[in-house]
C-alpha cells in the first residue's frame, strides 16, 4: 500500500475493513479501521473504487489531486476526505466515518417535519457556502467548489444533531467526463437541474435545486420522478407538487418555507437564489423556527433507524473486498470450511 499521508501527516500502514455501509455508481463505502505508522488506530469510511473507473489512469490521476484539494476542506458541516490512496491494488477514498441516518434513510420511514426541513437546508448551505468560499491552499483564490451530486444519500444526520454533506472529495473529478458520452455520469439523474440535462452548464446554482428538490422530497415522505425538460410541463408539475403538500406549523412559517423552496426549485437557473442568499434565508427561517429540531427528531427516530439499519444488512448486496474474504476463509478449519 501507498503510504500517504491521513490528516495528520503520520503514514498509513494497514486498512482493516470491517463490514459494508453501502455502494453506488463511483464505488463501494466499508467501515474500516486504519493503522497509522506511529501505532495510532482510526475508524473510518472507505470508498472502494470500481475498477471500471479505476483502470482510467487519466481519471484517478484528476481524481487523486481533487480528492487532496477537497481534503483542504474543514468543515463541521461537511464530511471530511483525509486522503485518495492505493491498497492492494484497489484504489480507496478514506473519509471521516460519521454515525447516524442519511435523509435516504429517514424519507423512506416518514415524513420529515417543516422544522426540521428548515435546519438542513441551513445545514447544507453553510456546507456550500463554505465550499465555494474557501481559499485554494496555495493560490489563495476561492476554490469554487460545486458539489454536483446533492440528494439525500449524501446528507447525514449525526448524531451530534447537525446535517452534514457528503462527497465533496469526488465532485470535481466527476467532471472530467462529458455526461453526454453516458461513460462517467454527472450527478444522480432524478436530482439533476435542466440546465444541466439540456445544455450540461454546471454552477452553484445545481446545488440549490438538488437540495431544494431533496427538501421537497423530505416534506412529501416519499422519493420524487424526475421533473419534466419542458419548461410549462415543468411549471405544471412543480404546481401539482406544492399544491399536495400538508404541513404541520405555524402557517407564517411553513409558508415562508414554500416561499424559498419554490424559488430553489425555479426552472431558470437564473432566477434561483444565489448561494449566499440561500445561507441568509435559510438562516433566517431556521432561527425563526426556534430550538433544535434535529436533536428531538433523533430521539424519536432512534428505534426506527436500527430497524432501517438491520433491514439494509438484510438486503445490502455490497460484500466485502475478496482479498479480506479469502483472509476470514484461511482462518477456518478445514471442517469448518467443508461445512459452508
Amino acid at each position: 500500500m501507498n503510504t500517504l499521508p491521513v490528516n495528520n501527516d503520520v503514514a498509513l500502514t494497514n486498512i482493516r475493513f470491517l463490514e459494508p455501509i453501502g455502494q453506488g455508481g463511483f464505488g463501494s463505502v466499508y467501515l474500516a479501521e486504519i493503522e497509522r505508522s506511529n501505532g495510532f488506530r482510526q475508524r473510518v469510511a472507505v470508498k472502494q473504487i470500481h475498477s471500471e473507473y479505476a483502470n482510467d489512469t487519466h481519471l484517478m490521476g484528476r481524481q487523486r489531486d481533487e480528492a487532496r484539494l477537497m481534503g483542504t476542506l474543514r468543515h463541521e458541516r461537511i464530511v471530511q476526505v483525509y486522503d485518495f490512496c492505493e491498497y492492494r491494488g484497489q484504489m480507496m477514498i478514506l473519509m471521516e466515518y460519521i454515525q447516524g441516518p442519511s435523509v435516504s434513510e429517514i424519507v423512506k420511514s416518514t415524513v420529515v417535519p417543516p422544522d426540521l426541513v428548515a435546519q438542513m437546508i441551513y445545514d447544507c448551505s453553510q456546507a456550500l457556502a463554505y465550499a465555494w468560499s474557501a481559499p485554494h491552499p496555495d493560490t489563495g483564490q476561492p476554490l469554487q467548489v460545486i458539489h454536483r451530486d446533492i440528494k439525500p444519500s449524501n446528507i447525514i444526520l449525526s448524531h451530534t444533531g447537525h446535517f452534514k454533506l457528503l462527497d465533496f472529495g469526488i465532485a470535481r473529478a466527476d467532471m472530467t467526463r462529458d455526461v453526454a458520452t453516458g461513460s462517467l455520469q454527472v450527478g444522480t439523474e432524478r436530482y439533476m437541474a435542466p440546465e444541466q440535462w439540456l445544455h450540461n452548464r454546471v454552477s452553484s446554482a445545481v446545488d440549490v435545486y438538488a437540495l431544494g428538490l431533496t427538501s421537497l422530497e423530505m416534506l412529501s415522505g416519499k422519493l420524487l420522478p424526475r421533473m419534466p425538460l419542458d419548461p410549462v410541463y415543468f411549471h405544471e408539475e412543480m404546481c401539482n407538487r406544492f399544491a399536495t403538500l400538508q404541513l404541520e406549523g405555524p402557517s407564517i412559517l411553513t409558508d415562508a418555507l414554500k416561499s424559498l423552496l419554490w424559488d430553489m426549485l425555479q426552472f431558470s437557473e437564473y432566477r434561483r437564489p444565489t448561494m449566499e442568499e440561500l445561507l441568509s434565508r435559510s438562516e433566517g427561517l431556521f432561527e425563526a423556527f426556534s430550538g433544535h429540531p434535529a436533536r428531538q427528531f433523533l430521539k424519536t427516530f432512534e428505534s426506527k433507524s436500527r430497524l432501517l439499519k438491520l433491514e439494509s444488512e438484510d438486503s445490502l448486496t455490497v460484500s466485502m473486498p475478496s482479498e479480506v474474504q479469502q483472509e476470514r476463509l484461511d482462518r477456518l478449519e478445514p471442517n469448518e470450511t467443508a461445512s459452508k
